[in-house]
């Protein structure tokens, strides 16, 4: 299995947590964040041997999930949101 394959579960906790952090649940969504990354790292776990295409896609993901870390650190929760929403989601769901 290549490290982006069967992205669902990361999917459904970036879209589970979104949602609490739209609903005013900070802690859930945070929490459900860190799973995600949790589980996203395991996947790198098996990166080893991917193709270059598959190591573009791993950089273009962290990239993005870069800019979400900074807009969090920041305490921008509404614009990590959407990041997370209308550019990661979408990107995982390409990769699937």
């Amino acid at each position: 299995m290549t490290p982006m394959n069967n992205m669902g579960e990361i999917v459904h906790l970036l879209e589970t947590g979104c949602h609490a952090w739209r609903c005013g649940n900070d802690q859930e969504g945070v929490s459900n964040f860190q799973r995600a990354c949790l589980e996203w790292l395991e996947h790198m776990d098996q990166a080893e041997g991917s193709t270059e295409e598959e190591w573009s896609t791993i950089s273009t993901l962290v990239s993005l999930l870069d800019n979400v870390m900074d807009l969090l650190r920041s305490q921008d929760i509404v614009v990590a949101t959407d990041v997370l929403e209308w550019r990661v989601i979408p990107f995982l769901r390409s990769c699937e």
